[in-house]
Protein backbone atom coordinates (compact mmCIF):
# COMPACT_ATOMS: atom_id res chain seq x y z
CA UNK A 1 0.00 0.00 0.00
CA UNK A 2 1.28 3.11 -1.09
CA UNK A 3 1.96 6.00 2.15
CA UNK A 4 -0.22 8.23 0.37
CA UNK A 5 -3.39 5.69 0.80
CA UNK A 6 -1.97 5.09 4.22
CA UNK A 7 -2.38 8.79 4.75
CA UNK A 8 -5.54 8.92 3.65
CA UNK A 9 -7.11 6.07 5.18
CA UNK A 10 -5.47 7.33 8.94
CA UNK A 11 -5.27 10.71 8.84
CA UNK A 12 -8.94 11.37 10.74
CA UNK A 13 -7.76 10.03 13.34
CA UNK A 14 -3.99 11.40 13.93
CA UNK A 15 -3.52 14.61 15.08
CA UNK A 16 -0.25 16.88 15.31
CA UNK A 17 1.42 17.66 18.33
CA UNK A 18 2.15 14.72 21.63
CA UNK A 19 0.56 11.62 21.53
CA UNK A 20 1.52 7.83 21.65
CA UNK A 21 0.88 4.99 19.35
CA UNK A 22 2.17 1.91 18.29
CA UNK A 23 2.22 -0.09 15.35
CA UNK A 24 2.03 -3.90 16.11
CA UNK A 25 3.05 -6.19 13.20
CA UNK A 26 4.55 -3.21 11.53
CA UNK A 27 6.64 -4.95 9.10
CA UNK A 28 8.67 -2.60 7.05
CA UNK A 29 7.09 0.65 8.76
CA UNK A 30 4.69 1.69 6.23
CA UNK A 31 1.87 2.67 8.76
CA UNK A 32 4.57 4.02 11.33
CA UNK A 33 6.30 6.24 8.70
CA UNK A 34 2.80 7.44 7.94
CA UNK A 35 2.14 7.75 11.48
CA UNK A 36 5.11 10.21 11.99
CA UNK A 37 4.36 12.05 8.98
CA UNK A 38 0.84 13.00 10.53
CA UNK A 39 1.82 13.59 14.06
CA UNK A 40 4.48 15.17 13.97
CA UNK A 41 7.79 15.41 16.10
CA UNK A 42 6.45 15.10 19.13
CA UNK A 43 4.61 11.90 18.84
CA UNK A 44 5.29 8.99 20.58
CA UNK A 45 5.73 6.28 18.43
CA UNK A 46 6.20 2.35 19.54
CA UNK A 47 7.07 0.04 16.30
CA UNK A 48 6.57 -3.75 17.36
CA UNK A 49 8.05 -6.61 14.76
CA UNK A 50 9.41 -10.21 14.97
CA UNK A 51 11.81 -9.34 12.24
CA UNK A 52 15.07 -7.41 13.50
CA UNK A 53 15.77 -6.95 9.43
CA UNK A 54 12.30 -4.88 9.27
CA UNK A 55 12.76 -2.95 12.01
CA UNK A 56 16.53 -1.72 11.30
CA UNK A 57 14.82 -1.25 7.12
CA UNK A 58 12.57 1.05 9.34
CA UNK A 59 15.49 3.11 10.81
CA UNK A 60 17.29 3.63 8.03
CA UNK A 61 13.70 4.99 6.46
CA UNK A 62 13.45 7.10 9.56
CA UNK A 63 16.76 8.72 9.47
CA UNK A 64 16.23 9.29 6.02
CA UNK A 65 13.11 11.33 6.72
CA UNK A 66 13.02 12.49 9.94
CA UNK A 67 14.96 11.93 13.24
CA UNK A 68 15.34 8.56 15.28
CA UNK A 69 14.13 10.65 18.51
CA UNK A 70 11.19 9.33 19.89
CA UNK A 71 10.50 5.99 18.01
CA UNK A 72 11.15 3.23 19.49
CA UNK A 73 11.93 -0.08 17.60
CA UNK A 74 10.92 -3.25 19.57
CA UNK A 75 11.59 -6.78 18.74
CA UNK A 76 8.73 -9.14 20.09
CA UNK A 77 6.97 -12.10 19.21
CA UNK A 78 4.67 -11.38 22.37
CA UNK A 79 5.16 -15.09 23.56
CA UNK A 80 8.11 -14.06 25.12
CA UNK A 81 10.28 -10.95 26.78
CA UNK A 82 10.19 -8.06 24.10
CA UNK A 83 13.94 -6.77 23.71
CA UNK A 84 14.55 -3.17 22.11
CA UNK A 85 16.03 -3.44 18.49
CA UNK A 86 19.71 -1.99 17.96
CA UNK A 87 18.93 1.12 15.69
Amino acid sequence: MQRSHIIRLIERAVQPGESFWADFGSGDGAFTLALRKLGGPDMELYSVDLSDARLNRQAKAFVREFDLSRLHLIHADFQGEPRVAAA
